[in-house]
Formats: structure tokens, sequence, C-alpha cells
């Protein structure tokens, strides 16, 4: 089922040319990085203080790492095991796109909404996987050492892929239709699910949960509603896809 939603994804993106006023691409793999820029230099007291109580936080789970998730695993059941089964496809970037295209059945809202959440997965995860590459964390799988650093060499395990794309859909939807009080659990439920599965620390999934957050709220804040339109391009045989915002 997931390569078969992933070749979906992919047909789609590779066999429509974009033709528009401002193309999407541009603006997912440009704009969007130099507003998260500008968002951060805006204000760089608040900037330096978020960063520093996040830093604090996340240093705080790490030195705990090991106890917590030792202890986390000991509530191990039938009925956990179900639920976090269930959480994981929550942050499986492949089942949020699936579901997220769904929303361009909608009304404009819901279209919009599939556009800016589109926006945070980009956002978040350039940022979430270029930290995992730096890095260099080994997975609790493969190690009791929460401390095992090795950038660049190819270990993922800091920060957690899954919880930066739960909580980059979960703020999206949450945060425009005032749903917040059910898309934030759910998203708190993936990164504990990757915690139980030990494929992550503690402090992994913490800091896949900021930076989700994060950018997330960046989108959703400083980017207008725009505007998606379709039909044909028979001068050029296309099928195109226009973007305004």
């Amino acid at each position: 089922m997931k390569k078969i939603l992933a070749c979906i994804i992919i047909f789609f993106l590779a066999v429509f040319p974009v033709f528009s006023e401002k193309i999407i691409w541009e603006r997912v793999f440009f704009d969007n990085f130099l507003m998260a820029g500008s968002a951060a230099a805006d204000n760089p007291l608040q900037t330096a203080l978020t960063c520093a109580g996040l830093a604090a936080a996340g240093i705080m789970l790490a030195n705990n790492d090991l106890n917590l998730k030792k202890e986390f695993q000991k509530q191990d059941s039938a009925v956990m095991h179900e639920i976090f089964e269930t959480a994981n496809y929550f942050g499986d970037g492949i089942y949020v796109l699936a579901a997220n295209s769904l929303f361009f059945l909608g009304g404009e809202k819901e279209r919009k909404t599939a556009e800016k959440v589109i926006e945070a997965l980009v956002l978040s995860n350039a940022f979430s996987y270029s930290l995992k590459w730096a890095a260099g964390r080994k997975r609790p799988s493969s190690t009791d050492d929460p401390g095992s650093f090795s950038p660049f060499s190819g270990n993922m395990s800091m920060p957690s892929g899954h919880a930066t794309v739960a909580f980059s859909w979960a703020v999206i939807i949450g945060d425009r239709y005032d749903l917040g009080w059910l898309t934030y659990p759910l998203a708190a439920l993936t990164a504990l699910a990757r915690v139980y599965k030990n494929a992550h620390w503690p402090s992994d999934v913490f800091a896949g949960a900021a930076i989700g957050t994060i950018g997330a709220k960046i989108i959703n804040t400083e980017t207008g509603d725009a505007d998606i339109s379709a039909g044909m391009d028979y001068n050029n045989n296309a099928f195109v896809l226009r973007y305004r915002f």
C-alpha cells in the first residue's frame, strides 16, 4: 500500500508541468526558507530566548534519555501496542501526503490548508533532515548510549522525522480549524510511538516536535492564503496548475 501511495504522489508531481504567475516549486523550495530566516531576524531577542528555552529543555531530556526510555517501555501492553502502531502512521510522510490530498477535493479553505501542509512539511523536514545528517546520532535500537554521536556518519536518530511530520500537519490543521485539542495530542502520540518502538530517544522526538511546530507556525503566520486552479494548456498539450497568492 505504501509503495502504491508513493507511486501515485510521484506520478502526479512528475507528469503535470506547472506554469503559473508564481511557480509553486519556487515558493516551496526557495521563498519559504527566506521567509523563515526573515521571521527569525525580525525579533532577534524573542528568537534567542525561544532557542535558549528549547535548548535547555532538550538538554534536560537528553540527560535522562536512557532512564525515560526504559521507564516508558516498561508500560507495554496490547492496548498500547495497537495505539502506538496506529499513531506511527500520523508521522509517515507518504500517508500524510496521501490523506492531505483529500483536502484538494474540498472548498477554497480546504485547498489552501492542503497547500500550507505541503509547505510546512517541506520547510520543517529540510531543517530536520539537515540536522539528522549533521548530528549523526545512533538510534536506541543500536546502542544503549544516548550520547553516541558521529557527525555525518549516516546515523539518523536526531531529530525524529516522524515527530517533525506529525507536528507540521497538526499545527496547520489545528490552528486553521481550531482543532488543536485533537491534532496536537495525535501528534504527541506519534512522538511517543517512536520512543515506544525504540526508534528514537525522547530528546529526538522533542527536537522533531519543536522543528515541526515552529516551521508550521511560520507558514501559518507569514504566508497569505494562496489560490490554486487547474486547467488545460492546449498550446502545449499539458495539464496546467496555477498557483497565486
